[in-house]
């Protein structure tokens, strides 16, 4: 016979167990939970970022009603004109092998990727040089780049700057000198901004534009190179011999062997890349070609200033967000969490200030900017939608470069630029309309960007098997 308490008494200890047993697994979701979110580091890495990036956005919002009110819109037009060319080459000047230098554990694989970089950013500016020496004039007759065929050979030039800058930069957020980086930036944006100002008093060409935003590159480079070295221990000093003795001057061959494990960065994020640059540049050229350089001017303007709020929260977050996923992939850590909690908040912080543009843009241009500008409100209106959605792309993007799916991100790249190109031809060629063209162009990019978000979230692995490094 069974005895009564006995029986209350198991009942009550499988009772015990079993709510002891969810207590304990509710508890292992919240540690996991709680694990995800941004420690204090993080978030003071981000902070420290977002001010200096304000800081340097805030320089040219006060500089620009000055300058575009000195200059105007044909010499910006011109401007334009010369950046879109160089966007085609900024993301490749180093065949993105710069991107890569956080990913190794080690700093010795570190400096061999910085040295394939150099390299690889050497010998595109030569190319680069060889092919506009000999074949200018076709390529400006062709082009219909006439208003910057006099400044065409300093893109060489500053291709190879670029990259460099690229290269130090990439050095800096490895060591992370994040505070270094925004003081540095906010020194280099004081100059070029108060140059551009005093030298329009008395010269206000699309020359000094030109050469101002060509020196710009050449300073940050020199103030990254000057802010690496100053550590007591070296160890944020590229140029310091680290490790052991016989890493210290490696043979070529091991620069040659960490090229080619970190091949997927040319052989598919290069590639990518420069789509992506194309497709940002096209406007601005094709605009140029069917309603002249004033319309390239609007809109040069109005993309700068949607990409003020992208600038200060991607480029602050990015800069962080990226090398802690290299971290937790090397730690064999779920990194969804961290992905979905970045896009989440990226595209709340970025909603307001678009929506904003997109309802008042052309009264904000014309009362910020002067009378004349309020054409470049207008483009901007459309192209906030393209914009908000690029910029909450940047999360999934950078995982994907760190779980090695840089074949997946070209794929992507091509269809976004093929369908954004098609409805820009259309409306420029065949509608003849600036606005209709900028409206496809962005719905197009919206469309394809909300496609990749969903596509991104079931391909990319939550734990990383095959981290750099």
């Amino acid at each position: 016979m069974t005895n009564p308490d006995v029986t209350k008494s198991g009942n009550f200890l499988q009772e015990e167990l079993s709510r002891n047993v969810n207590n304990h697994a509710v508890e292992t979701k919240k540690s996991r939970l709680f694990r995800t979110i941004p420690g204090k580091s993080f978030l003071k890495n981000v902070a420290t970022m977002a001010t200096g990036t304000t800081v340097v956005q805030i320089i040219g919002i006060a500089a620009s009603p000055f300058i575009t009110r000195l200059y105007g819109p044909e010499a910006f037009g011109i401007l334009g004109i010369f950046l879109a060319i160089l966007s085609i080459f900024n993301p490749v000047a180093t065949l993105t092998y710069s991107t890569a230098v956080v990913l190794p554990k080690a700093d010795e694989e570190a400096k061999n990727i910085i040295k394939a970089a150099f390299l690889s950013s050497a010998v595109i500016a030569a190319a680069v040089a060889f092919i506009l020496v000999l074949f200018k004039n076709p390529l400006v007759a062709a082009l219909n780049l006439d208003p910057v065929a006099d400044y065409i050979l300093l893109i060489p030039i500053v291709i190879f700057l670029i990259g460099t800058v690229q290269i130090f930069n990439q050095w800096l957020i490895r060591k992370a000198l994040y505070k270094r980086i925004a003081l540095l930036s906010i020194v280099k944006a004081l100059v070029i901004n108060i140059s551009k100002i005093g030298t329009g008093l008395f010269h206000a060409t699309a020359t000094v534009l030109i050469v101002l935003a060509s020196f710009g590159y050449m300073l940050q480079a020199i103030l990254f190179y000057l802010g690496m070295g100053r550590n007591k221990d070296k160890t944020t000093d590229l140029t310091a011999e680290t490790g052991p003795e016989q890493v210290k001057n490696q043979p070529a061959s091991h620069i040659l062997k960490t090229a080619r494990k970190f091949r997927n960065f040319p052989f598919y994020r290069a590639p990518q890349m420069l789509i992506g640059a194309f497709s940002k540049g096209i406007p601005v050229l094709m605009l140029a070609y069917f309603f002249g350089p004033a319309a390239a001017g609007f809109f040069a303007i109005a993309n700068r200033v949607l990409q003020l709020p992208a600038g200060i929260i991607g480029k602050s977050i990015g800069s962080v967000f990226y090398p802690k996923i290299a971290d937790v992939s090397h730690e064999q850590k779920n990194i969804r969490p961290y992905i979905t909690s970045a896009t989440g908040g990226m595209a709340v912080l970025a909603f307001v200030p678009m929506f904003v543009v997109g309802i008042f843009g052309p009264t904000l241009f014309e009362w910020v900017f002067g009378q004349g500008w309020a054409m470049a409100g207008h483009y901007a209106r459309w192209l906030a939608i393209l914009v908000f959605f690029e910029f909450i792309l940047h999360p999934s993007k950078d995982a994907m470069l760190v779980a090695g799916m840089q074949k997946m991100l070209l794929v992507f790249e091509g269809t976004f630029f093929v369908l954004k190109t098609l409805m820009l031809i259309t409306g420029l060629y065949l509608l003849h309309d600036d606005i209709m063209a900028l409206f496809l162009y962005s719905m197009a990019g919206a469309v394809v960007s909300v496609v990749f978000l969903f596509f991104a979230h079931k391909k990319i692995p939550a734990v990383v098997n095959r981290a750099y490094g």
